[in-house]
């Protein structure tokens, strides 16, 4: 699993290597949790095994299962669709509130409805994004839309600072790819189905960049976060690698990564391999 960052401007794409992110304390519980066999149908799971039958829900991990696993209290009431923060935003109104956006979709999930017959798609689909779900709100993320095969979430909350967020935001992340590859992926194959494999794609956007008000009307309509750093966390995860993890340089720079775990991300085109810095170029200005 490689959790990769594309840095703004004039710093080089770099990426997290595989030992930091097996430092991540989460990932290393549940890891640890996953090979110790404690992450059994019995414990964790509603139902003792998985057949084509079975709903989605045998797939799922149980918040509350997790939660003692990785001794988090619940902070939050998990909800989705608008952030709990900010409800009160209408008509015009409009907040400045920094957020970290995160974009996970399946990939090669089009190819899936000519493979297998609709209703085990369907399954196999909602296996992963339901699980992606309870992950992202067991770190305290915020489930905010279904967009296809896709899932926009997003981590900050006004009571908490955006250092914690923004770890969580990587914890949830890096603890799905490890669920997927190691209880997942096994569980599809004695169904005979093809891995599955996900992309994400991670940015920070602070408050000045970061806006949220009411789109649409009061019938048809939704609160979200309009800004730069958004829109560039949707592109991240589009070109994140399978089971990859492609984040944005304000979320290194804030963490500040260090160097030792860094190295530059690199593209090979017409046989050319080059440097690939940025995944949007407006003139003058890259990021």
């Amino acid at each position: 699993m490689d959790l990769f960052t594309n840095n703004e401007v004039t710093q080089e794409d770099s990426s997290m290597s595989t030992d930091l992110f097996r430092s991540l304390p989460a990932t290393r519980l549940v890891e640890g949790f996953i090979q110790r066999r404690h992450f059994d149908r019995g414990m964790i799971f509603k139902e003792a095994n998985l057949t084509k039958a079975h709903t989605a829900n045998a797939l799922a991990p149980t918040v509350a299962s997790l939660r003692q696993v990785l001794r988090r209290p619940e902070m939050f009431p998990p909800v989705s669709g608008n952030h709990p923060d900010f409800q009160h935003l209408t008509g015009d109104m409009q907040e400045n509130a920094a957020i970290t956006s995160v974009f996970l979709d399946i990939k090669g999930s089009t190819s899936l409805n000519v493979e297998l017959p609709l209703d085990e798609v369907a399954k196999l689909k909602n296996a992963l994004l339901q699980s992606a779900c309870l992950i992202v709100q067991l770190f305290d993320g915020h489930v905010h839309r279904f967009q296809g095969d896709a899932l926009v979430c997003f981590f900050g909350r006004k009571a908490l600072p955006s250092s914690t967020t923004i770890v969580d935001a990587l914890n949830a992340a890096t603890t799905l790819i490890a669920y997927v590859e190691s209880y997942l992926n096994p569980l599809f194959a004695e169904e005979g189905w093809d891995p599955i494999e996900i992309r994400v794609g991670a940015d920070y956007g602070a408050a000045e960049k970061t806006l949220w008000t009411a789109y649409g009307s009061a019938i048809c309509g939704e609160i979200t976060a309009t800004g730069l750093h958004v829109d560039l966390a949707a592109k991240l995860q589009n070109k994140a690698k399978a089971n990859g993890i492609m984040l944005g340089d304000n979320i290194k720079t804030f963490l500040d990564l260090p160097d030792e775990f860094v190295k530059v991300h690199r593209r090979i085109k017409n046989g050319v391999e080059s440097d690939d810095l940025y995944v949007f170029r407006r003139g003058s200005t890259n990021y």
